[in-house]
This record gives C-alpha cells, structure tokens and sequence, in this order.
C-alpha cells in the first residue's frame, strides 16, 4: 500500500485468481530466454510479494520457476524462492510439489545431490513428516494423512548392498494393516 497500490487490492475479486502486474512493462522477456532484465524483474516480484504478503495485502503467494543462475546476476543471494520466503519470515520450511492426487514434501531443498545423504538425519526426517502432516490436515484439510517416505538409494537400499541410508537414517518401515 505503501507504493499507491491500495486500489489493486480493493478491486480484487473474491474467491477468483488475482494477478498483479509487478513489472515496469519496459523489460521484453522472451520465453526460454534467460537474461539479465528478466532475472532483475523476477527477482522485482518476489520481493514485492514478499512485501505485499507482510503488508497483509495478501493472504498466499503462488510462484513459478525462476532461472537460479540469472536472479544471481540481480543480487537475489538465495537458492531459491523457498529460502529467499524463509529468510524474509523466518521459520523453517517445508518444500512441497502438489497435484490433485499427491503432495509430495522434500526433506532437503536446493542442494546438490552430492551433498543429500550427508545432510540427512532422523531428526530431520521427522522434522519435515510433522510439517507436512500438518500441512495436510490444516491447509488441504486431510482428516488422516497417509505419508509414505521415498527411500533414497534404488531399491530403497536393498538390505545395504546399494546403500545403508535407508536402515541408519531413514529408518523405513511398513506400519501394519489395521
């Protein structure tokens, strides 16, 4: 509100989608083109809905894909959107890709795959399961989530031969048929 944006908002349409322009509408970005304008205008609109989110002027931010090498260019000094969301409100955050059938939550976020096994722990597994448990019963109002956990190495492992991540940090199990 404080940048004139006060009527945007009062002419925003109940339970409908509401997009709001961020852009200067100078900057001609190109689909599958990355460059430096279009990484300083995304960057331009995380911040402005971060901001807009803080202000209470909305209540949820949906985001698309950025090109991570080229809001580097802008400054932007995050991974991504979901660190950049966490340094700006704090808290610890929980990735999650949905569809109508399936929510998928990572335990890690934007790391190299190299670096996963040494970052996991039990701690941390547990962690991210409450969170996303809570995230289904509170946000998508699941009375009683059924979570599976995705073992790390193919075959989950097999018994060790292909990885013990499964068996010393994992800790999967299948729960018992009621």
């Amino acid at each position: 509100r404080s940048r004139g944006l006060g009527d945007v908002y009062k002419r925003q349409r109940p339970k409908r989608v509401n997009l709001v322009e961020t852009g200067t509408g100078e900057v001609r970005i190109e689909p599958g083109t990355a460059t430096r304008e279009g990484g300083a205008e995304a960057v331009n609109a995380l911040r402005r809905a971060a901001d807009d989110l803080a202000a209470g002027d909305i209540d949820v931010v949906v985001t698309a894909p950025i090109n991570k090498e080229n809001v580097q260019e802008a400054g932007f000094g995050f991974t991504g959107h979901t660190e950049f969301f966490a340094d700006r409100f704090g808290g610890e955050p929980l990735m999650v890709m949905c569809s109508e059938r399936m929510k998928v939550g990572l335990v890690t976020i934007h790391v190299p795959l190299a670096q996963v096994s040494g970052m996991l722990s039990t701690e941390l597994i547990v962690r991210r399961l409450e969170q996303l448990r809570r995230m289904l019963v509170t946000d998508f109002r699941v009375v009683e989530p059924r979570i599976a956990v995705l073992g790390l190495n193919p075959h989950a492992g097999d018994g060790g031969v292909i990885g013990s991540e499964e068996e010393e940090i994992c800790l999967l199990y299948t729960s018992p048929s009621p």
